[in-house]
């Protein structure tokens, strides 16, 4: 019975209260007149009898204004242009008994929907007041259909081909666009990395670290400076893509927020697309590759383990040239391997207790005859020593990459610093140089597979290498460079305890 009945009443729906309209005169009598009047025609009224007084008021949900034109301090068009500011959707009606030709045009310009000289007859006052809500109504309608084309050429734009960061830098030019040219940003989530990139204009650079408090915490007032700005989550279900953050100096209309909002929906969707078509592109790179460079592993294998073997039982009475091919050898079997195993993902440690400042030391050891070459000066910073529980090949491997990055780097000589820093619970490893440098969206790159900038001989696998043998043993890796004042790796790793002999 409860159900029938419930199915048998009429919807119910939210009430929505009456329209406001602010009245301002300086003549009191008028006001109470006009308020009168459309308070009987069902408007919630306000009226005031000084400009300034209307300014202080929260007008955020005023309708309309009916205002005089001439009164003291300041005038029914500049009363209004003040209080479009503060709302933006504001229509207003004039009232004035000083009416002519170009007051009308000025008036009409400015947002006003109706002017009514006086003495007018009382039922037009609010004929005029309906009239400029239909005005309003219309406006917001056109605004919202400008929107809608706005949002389809925007989709447009959003689904060309191109990467990630140039994808996020359109998102932007669009949300300073749609913002009526704010300046904005998109902070990039790097999923794989669990961090934020962070491809904001240098004129952005406070916005960042304000953003990253942002970034796990549900959406919420961002604190100064980011007061007036508008901060909207880049997310596909339950996949964060980033923050689109859109600086703002008045408040946003409604259309714009929803705008805003459209544009970060599609945003979001085209950054997840582009995301899952790169992992996709690079998966089926990386399984080309792997079934390339297994095979080519393989047959240089062979060769390379019988040049091993004859080159020991040579009997020479130069030991060293003997040594040299033999250790060489070594290495491109090393080499074969470790590029097997991070095609195949198998990143198994052979894990003993090592000395990392003798890690340092052959690693410079490897180089020294092209840091000599080159004029490099060399200097190994440790005071202090720690035997760790590593694999000492893939450290080892990892310190020689990145030893013969920064040789590239200082083609014209330089200074190669290899430093050891010990805490209590990290050891920290950092190669610096002082070469050439990198760009951000080089440096933001210079451990995904395949990237070769500046080197075409290059695989563009020996920073995913370096970063693959490092995190396998619990680490972690980060690098920071500036175009001209060159580059410093910087490798953390957890003490360990090494095993009793």
């Amino acid at each position: 019975m409860a159900l029938a009945a419930e199915l048998a009443s009429p919807p119910q729906h939210p009430a929505v209260g009456p329209d406001r309209v602010l009245v301002v005169d300086d003549e009191q009598a008028i006001v109470a007149v006009e308020t009168e009047i459309l308070r009987h025609a069902g408007y919630d009224t306000v009226g005031v009898k000084h400009p300034y007084e209307a300014l202080a008021l929260d007008v955020s949900d005023i309708d309309v204004v009916v205002t005089d034109y001439r009164m003291p301090d300041l005038n029914g068009l500049r009363l209004f242009e003040e209080l479009r500011r503060l709302n933006p959707q504001l229509v207003g009606v004039m009232v004035t008994g000083f009416g002519n030709l170009r007051l009308v045009q000025t008036a009409m310009q400015s947002g006003f929907a109706a002017i009514l000289l006086k003495p007018f007859p009382l039922d037009r006052l609010s004929d005029a007041v309906q009239r400029a809500l239909r005005q309003r109504q219309v406006a917001g309608e056109n605004s919202r259909l400008q929107a809608v084309l706005d949002a389809w050429r925007i989709s447009q734009e959003l689904t060309r081909p191109r990467t990630r960061l140039e994808l996020a830098d359109e998102l932007a030019v669009l949300a300073a666009t749609a913002a009526q040219g704010g300046p904005a940003g998109v902070l990039l989530a790097d999923l794989s990395a669990r961090r934020w990139r962070r491809p904001f204009p240098s004129r952005l650079t406070a916005w960042p670290a304000l953003c990253l408090e942002l970034a796990d915490q549900p959406l919420q007032t961002p604190p100064d400076p980011l007061a007036a700005a508008a901060v909207l989550r880049l997310q596909v279900g339950d996949t964060p893509e980033g923050l689109l953050v859109v600086e703002t100096s008045e408040p946003l209309s409604d259309v714009t927020t929803e705008q805003l909002e459209l544009l970060a929906q599609q945003g979001a969707l085209a950054l997840a697309h582009m995301r899952l078509f790169e992992q996709g592109l690079r998966d089926e790179k990386l399984a080309l590759v792997g079934r390339l460079a297994g095979a080519i592993c393989e047959r240089v294998r062979v060769p390379v383990a019988r040049i091993e073997a004859a080159a020991r039982e040579l009997e020479v009475d130069e030991p060293d040239y003997r040594d040299m091919i033999v250790e060489n050898a070594e290495r491109l079997l090393l080499m074969c391997g470790e590029l097997a195993d991070f095609l195949s993902g198998d990143f198994r440690l052979d894990r003993r207790a090592c000395s990392l400042r003798g890690l340092l030391d052959d690693a410079v050891r490897f180089q020294l005859p092209e840091l000599n070459r080159l004029g490099v000066r060399v200097r190994v910073e440790a005071p202090d020593d720690l035997e760790l529980d590593l694999d000492p090949r893939r450290i080892l491997r990892a310190l020689q990459n990145l030893v013969k990055n920064a040789c590239e780097a200082m083609p014209s000589g330089g200074l190669l610093r290899l430093s050891l820093q010990l805490s209590a619970a990290v050891a920290v490893i950092e190669v610096s140089d002082t070469g050439c440098g990198m760009p951000p969206e080089v440096a933001a790159q210079v451990f995904e597979p395949f990237f070769t900038h500046g080197k075409p001989r290059g695989t563009g696998l020996g920073g995913a290498v370096i970063r693959s043998a490092v995190t396998a043993h619990g680490g972690m890796i980060e690098v920071a460079s500036r175009l001209g004042s060159g580059t410093t790796f910087r490798l953390t790793f957890p003490r360990r305890e090494a095993p009793a002999p």
